[in-house]
């Protein structure tokens, strides 16, 4: 909690003065300045004297040594990041690390210019406990929904074709109506899914049994899918009587992978004959190959040489293998399973893969493993965003805001996009009616850009392009130097945000390659080179970037290649609009109600006083020389009669 409140910058700990002591260990100084009443004066003291102490770094580091779990994940995460250096160097020449930690720019992660390769070695150690309790979380309490909950999107209906569409109600709903209602083997088993995992935004509760009825009751109407689930299930049990007729029936179906692993079960646990270990490794290896995940991870341990729990009754071809284990941690991962990935994880730091040699190379892709294995079924990762979520929803932004802060700072990707949003929320709810769409600008907060910039040092394509437009944008604000330092200022954030777009465009963005080829043309944040800027755009046209990107640059090549001909025609026509401009401001113009006609007695209608000064202007109009007629409020216009 300490290291929270220190990297959000909180005023109510910026006096606190930590140090390391014997052991190491760090401790605060001065607890007792928590319940003084003065702090202006502590506070600035405690800046002079500790400001290049790293607190943040020091307060997460003493998390991670006590092993609270996401105090270990936060601290990891700076290290691999390079947002502290502790615990190699306490301290920081630059003052700011005193400061909130999105001050700190952290490392770009992934890609040709990844350079925190060395800091994983560092950070890979804190990271192995916390994966290894994420990875005994494969059927989580929490529906995955809660890692992937998108604050923008709240309350948005969505279509079925849609991403979320099995994170929302109306689906539940209608697989409830397939299964209930129209019977359909596959809603039931969908809907057996539901019970047997709960769901949040439909408010089911994990069911098991609930889940096995409607497996078996899908299996006695021939889905071999719902038969091979209601067999797992009951073997997990040690049910293996009632497993039995379900693995007959996938054994004898025509689904190569079941089969087979139906196969492997029953020469492993004797249902039906007579057990064989070497038949049972040879089925096992058949279903695997075929890409059963169950089967991969199986087969993996059996090469590892564990005889345990699913490995009991197995030998698998060849005998024991680290570098085939190796193969089939990989590939198990590959389809989804956590276990397997940080078995490849550890393996890979140990150098049991051939095909990465180099130190920091193994532990960036170990490091890399065991983070995904966190970040998609961690415990308390769950139960923060599920926690971040339901602040939102019962209208507490303050408390959403912390709670992805904390996730944030622990590298997990929704949690920076949903503080970024947050954040512009607010500033949108400050600006004026008239800023929002005069100043766009004025909608966008800072502290959203940091975690935007967060997110794209992670390898978001779509936040590089975010983090370009809005220094683009700052930019444009500030277009009008009026000091040296000002313009350099100027070409920083211009620099800065043509190297966003250019590593967008590297990972095939469309929208970055066409704003890299604009920023080119036009010397934008970088040299001036329009042969490349062509290349671009043709590369645009010919390319799959989608027919936005196509129709885009197709249009600016237009309007680059009819440029001459739209300055030559706006050269002709501007002494005409001109001309027709400054008559129109005279026609409108205040005093013009100065000298309107007066009525004559006699007659009763209205006579202009003006009408023969009009015929001179108009004659001196047509000549095409300025027209002066001498007398004030008279309009330069044809007479109307």
């Amino acid at each position: 909690m300490l290291g929270l409140l220190l990297s959000v910058g909180s005023p109510e700990v910026a006096q606190l003065e930590l140090k390391v002591v014997d052991g190491p260990q760090v401790v605060v100084v001065n607890p007792e300045v928590l319940l003084s009443e003065t702090r202006t004066g502590a506070k600035t003291h405690a800046r002079a004297q500790k400001e290049v102490f790293d607190h943040i770094g020091a307060a997460f580091w003493e998390a991670a040594e006590r092993k609270e779990p996401l105090g270990s994940i936060v601290f990891a995460s700076l290290v691999r990041r390079g947002l502290t250096e502790v615990p190699i160097s306490w301290t920081k020449p630059d003052g700011s690390h005193h400061y909130s930690l999105l001050r700190r720019v952290p490392d770009l992660l992934g890609g040709k210019l990844d350079t925190a390769s060395e800091r994983a070695c560092r950070a890979l150690s804190t990271l192995v406990n916390p994966a290894k309790e994420a990875s005994t979380n494969e059927e989580p309490l929490l529906d995955k929904a809660a890692l992937t909950w998108r604050a923008w999107r709240h309350r948005e209906r969505r279509l079925p074709s849609d991403e979320d569409w099995q994170q929302t109600k109306e689906y539940v709903d209608a697989v409830k109506h397939g299964a209930e209602v129209m019977q359909e083997p596959q809603s039931m088993r969908e809907l057996a899914a539901l019970h047997f995992q709960g769901h949040t935004e439909a408010k089911l509760v994990q069911n098991k049994t609930l889940a096995e009825s409607y497996w078996t009751r899908a299996a006695r109407e021939g889905d071999v899918w719902s038969a091979w689930h209601a067999a797992l299930s009951y073997l997990r049990d040690d049910k293996v009587e009632e497993a039995a007729p379900y693995i007959d029936m996938v054994g004898n179906s025509s689904a190569a992978p079941l089969a087979f692993m139906a196969l492997h079960f029953k020469f492993r646990l004797g249902i039906g004959q007579s057990k064989d270990p070497a038949q049972a490794g040879q089925f096992l290896k058949a279903a695997a190959d075929f890409g059963n995940s169950n089967a991969q991870l199986i087969l993996a341990h059996s090469y590892m040489g564990y005889t345990h729990g699913n490995m009991d009754g197995i030998y698998p071809p060849g005998g024991p293998d680290k570098a085939l284990a190796l193969v089939y941690y990989k590939v198990a991962a590959a389809n989804g399973r956590l276990v397997p990935k940080l078995n490849a994880g550890l393996l890979i730091a140990q150098g049991a893969d051939p095909a990465i040699p180099e130190r920091n190379a193994q532990c960036a892709v170990a490091y890399r493993e065991l983070a995904e294995v966190i970040h998609a079924a961690h415990p308390s990762a769950h139960l923060l965003f599920a926690h971040a979520r339901r602040a939102f929803v019962l209208g507490d932004t303050l408390g959403a805001r912390l709670r992805f802060a904390l996730l944030s700072d622990a590298g997990f990707l929704m949690a920076h996009l949903n503080s970024a949003w947050l954040w512009d929320q607010d500033a949108r709810r400050q600006a004026s009616f008239w800023d929002r769409w005069t100043a766009p600008s004025q909608g966008t907060s800072p502290v959203a850009l940091a975690y935007y910039i967060r997110a794209a040092a992670a390898g978001h394509v779509p936040s590089m392009t975010e983090v370009s437009m809005r220094l683009l944008k700052e930019a444009d604000r500030a277009n009008e130097p009026s000091s040296r330092q000002h313009l350099q200022h100027l070409q920083h954030l211009q620099a800065a945000a043509y190297r966003w777009t250019a590593l967008a465009a590297e990972r095939g963005d469309g929208r970055a390659t066409f704003d890299q080829a604009y920023l080119l043309q036009f010397g934008i944040g970088t040299q001036r080179d329009e042969q490349l800027a062509n290349k671009l755009y043709g590369k645009l046209l010919g390319g799959g970037s989608g027919w936005p990107a196509r129709v885009a640059a197709l249009s600016w090549l237009g309007l680059t290649a009819a440029r001459g001909y739209f300055l030559k025609a706006w050269d002709g026509l501007r002494p005409l609009l001109g001309s027709w401009a400054s008559l129109t401001l005279l026609q409108w113009w205040p005093g013009s109600a100065q000298v309107q006609g007066v009525t004559s007695p006699d007659s009763g209608r209205q006579v202009t006083r003006t009408s023969q000064g009009r015929k001179t202007c108009s004659a001196q109009a047509s000549g095409g020389l300025e027209a002066d007629c001498g007398v004030v409020g008279v309009l330069c216009q044809p007479d109307a009669l």
